[in-house]
């Protein structure tokens, strides 16, 4: 009982982590303000997630890796990335002048007694706000639903404290002493995943790993929404039926129900490659220059080799295929 309550705590604190860091970037750091729930998921997935994963590779290759170090080479890419490179020469002086604008922004709205729901809202605009509001609960009902799917179905499962996942617990334990390629192994990003959210969430690794196949389910499920949002005219009732189908038939109709609740570092690789087809249609998405475009694209590739080499060498240039057969027609 124990067990499953600290996977509930940690899958919680997670969520309101992914949901405090939206609603500061949204009132701080944005620079796109029409940018919504659903976008700021996968584009900050795709990009941070690529990044955590080769940095913490190259980490282990050097020896250095734990978690301290690891957040404050984030927090140096995080400030390069809010500051620019037209600015970073001058980085004091940029920051001020941003703090400056921010402060009489507030002072502003202070004077002009604005109520506590200007300061909570999202967006200015409400049509915004409604979008957002809407994407927030389609998700939050997709989170839930995925979630308590799984977590019933741990009264049917084998998986836990198996050869199997004692193997994978060795794999995550073997991050702090510098260890990559263990057991032959060399696809273990799906590890070290589990090993960052273990630290983040604060919770042990056998607790990370029980609950990794709930969270890569998840951000896959919000995936496909996120895919068929982008690719077709309709915002909302075909890509909940897509994620509800993912949710439904993986779920409910498996092949072993017995080990359903084991992590599949497939799925988890596909949570950057499906995105990554996305952004080979449309670039614009990512509101990068060419260089910057082609330097993280080239990461992810590196991320999803590390993650599973199946993603790598046969979903990824099928993608490739699908993506010049559909330009070819525009």
């Amino acid at each position: 009982m124990l067990f499953r309550t600290s996977i509930v705590y940690g899958f919680i604190r997670l969520c309101l982590l992914v949901f405090f860091i939206f609603f500061v970037n949204k009132k701080v750091f944005s620079r796109f303000k029409t940018q919504n729930f659903l976008d700021f998921i996968i584009l900050k997935w795709f990009k941070y997630g690529t990044i955590l994963l080769v940095l913490v590779f190259i980490m282990i290759q050097l020896g250095v890796y734990n978690f301290l170090n690891l957040l404050f080479l984030l927090s140096l890419l995080l400030l390069f990335d809010y500051i620019g490179i037209k600015n970073i020469k001058r980085p004091k002086k940029y920051i001020t002048q941003k703090l400056n604008l921010h402060a009489l922004e507030v002072l502003k709205n202070i004077e002009n007694k604005k109520p506590l729901s200007f300061w909570l809202r999202l967006d200015k605009e409400s049509s915004l706000q409604r979008k957002d509001v809407r994407f927030i609960a389609i998700i939050a009902g997709l989170v839930l639903l995925q979630f308590f799917v799984k977590y019933y179905i741990f009264n049917f499962d084998i998986f836990s404290f198996s050869k199997l996942w004692y193997a994978n617990l060795g794999d995550i334990i073997h991050f702090d002493s510098q260890v990559w390629f263990s057991n032959e192994n060399t696809t273990l990003g799906q590890s070290a995943l589990i090993d960052i959210y273990s630290k983040t969430v604060n919770v042990s690794p056998e607790v990370a790993l029980q609950s990794i196949s709930i969270l890569e389910d998840t951000l896959l499920d919000i995936t496909i929404f996120w895919v068929i949002y982008q690719l077709t005219p309709s915002q909302f009732v075909a890509p909940t039926i897509a994620a509800l189908f993912f949710t439904l038939a993986h779920t409910i109709v498996p092949i072993n129900i017995e080990f359903i609740l084991k992590n599949n570092s497939i799925f988890s690789a596909l949570t950057l490659a499906i995105p990554l087809m996305v952004f080979m249609l449309n670039p614009t998405i990512l509101k990068l220059k060419k260089h910057s475009y082609f330097i993280l694209s080239t990461l992810c590739f590196i991320a999803i080799g590390l993650i599973n080499l199946v993603v790598l060498f046969i979903c990824i240039p099928l993608f490739i295929i699908i993506t010049l057969a559909l330009n070819c027609q525009k």
